[in-house]
Order: C-alpha cells, then sequence, then structure tokens
C-alpha cells in the first residue's frame, strides 16, 4: 500500500515538474508579445478581444517556430566607438574634411565614405576636355609649310 501511495506521489510530482516550465515559457512568451504589441500606438484603436486574438496567434506560431520571449526582446549590445585622434578620424571619416566632395560623391550615387572616387573622375574628365582641346587645336593652326 505504501509503495502504491509512493508511485502515484512521485507520478503526480513528475507529472507536474514536466508542465511547470511549459506554462512558465507559454506565460512568458504571451507577456512579451502583449508587451510588445501594446508598444505600438496603433493598439488603441483596438478593442480588448482584438488584441487578445492577436496576442494568440502571435504566440501559437511563435512556439511553433521555437521562438523564446527572450529572443524578441534581445538587442545587440551598444558598443562604443574608440576615441580616435585627429589623424585617425580623417582616415575614417573624410566627408569631415571635405564636405563638397562628399556631397558630389552622393549625387553621383557612390557611398559617401570614400571622396577620391568623385575627385578622381572630375580629374579624368578635366584632362580629357585639356587633350580633346590640344588635338583640336593643333588640327585647325596654321602651319608654315617648307617650300623648295
Amino acid at each position: 500500500m505504501r509503495s502504491l501511495i509512493a508511485a502515484c506521489v512521485t507520478g503526480v510530482v513528475c507529472g507536474v515538474l514536466c508542465f511547470v516550465p511549459v506554462t512558465t515559457y507559454a506565460d512568458d512568451l504571451v507577456a512579451t508579445i502583449r508587451q510588445e504589441i501594446m508598444k505600438d500606438p496603433r493598439t488603441a484603436q483596438m478593442s480588448p478581444a482584438q488584441i487578445d486574438q492577436m496576442v494568440h496567434v502571435l504566440t501559437v506560431t511563435a512556439q511553433k517556430e521555437g521562438i523564446t520571449a527572450h529572443d524578441m526582446t534581445w538587442r545587440p549590445p551598444v558598443v562604443a566607438a574608440p576615441k580616435l585622434s585627429f589623424a585617425e578620424q580623417l582616415t575614417h571619416s573624410p566627408c569631415s574634411v571635405i564636405p563638397f566632395a562628399c556631397a558630389i560623391n552622393m549625387a553621383f550615387g557612390f557611398d559617401d565614405s570614400y571622396p577620391q572616387i568623385p575627385l578622381t573622375l572630375a580629374l579624368s574628365a578635366m584632362a580629357l576636355i585639356a587633350i580633346t582641346g590640344l588635338i583640336h587645336h593643333h588640327h585647325h593652326t596654321k602651319h608654315d609649310t617648307i617650300t623648295e
């Protein structure tokens, strides 16, 4: 008789222990989803029944996907930018020194962190115009011909 009671008590304890983490996990998940939904100002226009339904659908989906409350609230750690010397700042941020070049860089659709690209393009265009002008000038000048 004692062994039967001990077996029943053990079974009940094991059964309760098996379901406690699941309900805690589900409760945490429901609370987190509700908290995240309530952060949205559009929920002020929704009825409590609509919010409950949305929380239920999202909770079921999250459980199927294996998403935890921690996954929903996790944010990447904020890393402070290292202190750079003036020379290092020039290397890392040329736009602070040459804002016009960066504006041209962005106008042509390049990344604004490397202003040498538009400067090189501008110098190449000027060189091409100068060479074309010299060739044109060379062909239209009168040359003295030597006649004997």
